[in-house]
């Protein structure tokens, strides 16, 4: 019988083999009672006196099926990341090309004779959005409600937008905002997700961008509102939203881009590994 550390008999271990196990006295960090009887000072469960209450020990014979589920998770995630990576690759790098004329039509939409090309231009580029991350909706059901929501909202801005009465213009804008915010919410979420389990800082800064959102759009409908009180203030407010906006943009652009190099380089290396 090959000595462990709680005790229990190698040889009779039916997933030796599978688990290719050596044993935890030369395999320590698979075995959480092994790195308790190191980090103890003990050299088996026997010198420890809590050995008589211990979970880990009542668990010791389900050790090697939870390390072997462990492994076919890990196993099933990797095939996973696999099958997404050429997708999220290619639809990510669209992503980011897409929103270089988005925003071109931004910076264009601040000239009042160009209004009109940022309204239109705009709206195409985000219905073009949608329709890409509609794509990606086999990786994560969060893009298909993301297109959905962005839509909608695109939809009923340019509905805004035909509307003679700036009253009435505004209270389709406020809910067309807050349901384009819910878009925008949904997707950097989605690729937080999503990206996260590949690079998890690259995921968290994905879920950051909802904020920089937010200041953004809650700042373009301040400087609307304040128009209706001092139209030259109005315009400042509306100027500096729209600066800010862009920047969001670049922001956005320059995760896609890492993003889409991540799963780049994981989709190389499935193609070199086939």
């Amino acid at each position: 019988m090959e000595k462990t550390y709680c005790g229990k008999s190698c040889e009779l271990c039916a997933q030796r083999q599978q688990l290719d196990c050596r044993g935890c006295l030369s395999q320590t960090q698979h075995c959480e009672i092994a790195r308790c009887c190191l980090g103890k000072g003990h050299q088996t469960c026997q010198t420890c006196e809590f050995r008589r209450s211990c979970r880990k020990l009542e668990r010791k014979e389900k050790v090697p099926t939870h390390r072997l589920m462990a492994l076919e998770r890990a196993a099933q995630k990797e095939a996973e990341t696999a099958r997404r990576a050429p997708i999220m690759a290619k639809w990510l790098w669209l992503l980011l090309w897409i929103n270089v004329p988005s925003l071109i039509f931004s910076l264009l939409g601040e000239i009042e004779s160009l209004a009109w090309l940022d309204a239109v231009g705009g709206a195409i580029c985000a219905l073009l959005c949608c329709w890409m991350l509609l794509q990606m909706k086999s990786v994560h059901v969060g893009y298909r409600d993301a297109a959905l929501y962005t839509a909608i909202g695109v939809v009923a801005k340019l509905i805004a937008g035909f509307i003679p009465s700036s009253g009435l213009s505004l209270l389709l804008l406020a809910p067309a905002a807050v349901v384009s915010l819910r878009g925008a919410y949904i997707e950097y979420e989605t690729h937080g997700d999503v990206v996260g389990e590949v690079d998890a800082a690259l995921g968290e800064r994905w879920r950051k961008l909802w904020k920089w959102q937010i200041i953004a759009v809650g700042s373009m409908l301040g400087g609307v509102v304040v128009m209706l009180i001092s139209t030259l203030l109005g315009a400042l407010v509306v100027l500096a939203a729209a600066l800010a906006a862009a920047a969001v943009t670049i922001m956005i652009m320059v995760n896609l881009y890492k993003s889409a190099q991540v799963f780049r380089n994981i989709a190389n290396q499935q193609k070199e590994v086939s």
